[in-house]
């Protein structure tokens, strides 16, 4: 068993590696964590091992992880949608502000996939605007699933609803895994989600691809517009990263970074995000912890709107 701080960093790690990831098996956190998982067992040398704990939109595994004592075994591979979930919770919450380094220690981006306004072809709608014009004669009729309330598909939504002066039903399901099926049987006509979930989907036409939320062209989706093209000032991306138990050794936290970049720097890992719709995003420790600190504020922001709403 590895005692925190008892030996040299180049040991480490030193048995097998759990990612704990709050979503269950098939949604975007899931399936970017699989794609690093055995590039990473080569990296280290030991087993890696990716464990689902489902619920509350990322929070009930996130909390999970932070109750559990300190292990530098044990990481979180989280979205925007969970960290978001834990500064609902006022962790991380320092006068206002959100901290991450005051609950979790970041230890690298992984991707920031697109999300693509997605909807299914039952609806009838090739565009953004025609999805707008829909909406406007038959408010409340569409239905747009999410990820749990409060997460970033929802927020996203939101976002949407507000500047497009439109009115949605709101989904919810437990995280991406439940809300892209639904999507692709019909249960609900709009999704917000990041790509891995739905990209493989279009190709036969399963599902409809609508537009990006970027705000800016994609490199693997050079086709498609950005949902700003239609409403002036819409940006939005999720991101996944891993993060730390505050209680792991700063030793400990760089070499996983450092194992993470070497990773995400692999064809083998760039050529899998690819399939999927994303590409690898690692970023230096104190890069990622301003970026998600920064990032959750504008999150926030927006929870504050739903719940004017």
């Amino acid at each position: 068993m590895w005692f925190l701080g008892t030996a040299a960093a180049q040991d480490y790690p030193s048995e097998s590696v759990t990612i704990v990831v709050p979503f269950s098996a098939g949604g975007g956190t899931d399936t970017l964590a699989r794609i690093v998982q055995s590039q990473l067992e080569d990296i280290w040398g030991v087993s890696v091992i990716v464990e689902n704990r489902p619920g509350a939109s990322g929070l009930v595994g996130s909390l999970s992880y932070l109750g559990a004592p300190a292990d530098d075994h044990r990481i979180l591979m989280a979205s925007t949608g969970a960290i978001l979930a834990l500064a609902r919770e006022g962790q991380g919450m320092v006068d206002g502000e959100f901290r991450v380094e005051d609950v979790l220690q970041p230890i690298s981006q992984i991707a920031q996939p697109p999300y693509i306004a997605t909807v299914h072809p039952d609806l009838g709608v090739d565009s953004v605007q025609e999805l707008i014009d829909y909406a406007k004669e038959n408010p409340g009729d569409i239905t747009f699933g999410s990820s749990g309330v409060g997460a970033a598909s929802h927020l996203t939504g939101v976002l949407f609803q507000n500047l497009a002066g439109v009115e949605f039903t709101h989904v919810p399901y437990n995280g991406m895994g439940e809300a892209g099926p639904a999507l692709l049987g019909g249960e609900i006509d709009l999704l917000f989600a990041p790509a891995p979930v739905v990209e493989p989907y279009f190709a036969d036409e399963s599902l409809t691809p609508l537009a990006l939320t970027t705000g800016q062209p994609s490199q693997m989706f050079p086709d498609l517009p950005n949902i700003s093209d239609t409403l002036e000032g819409f940006s939005i991306a999720g991101w996944f990263g891993l993060f730390g138990h505050p209680g792991i050794g700063e030793e400990q936290i760089q070499t996983l970074n450092e194992g993470v970049q070497q990773a995400l720097n692999s064809e083998a890992v760039a050529e899998a995000m690819a399939n999927q719709g994303a590409e690898p995003a690692p970023m230096t420790l104190a890069e990622y912890q301003d970026f998600v600190n920064n990032d959750i504020a504008m999150w926030l922001e927006l929870l504050e709107m739903a719940n004017q709403d």
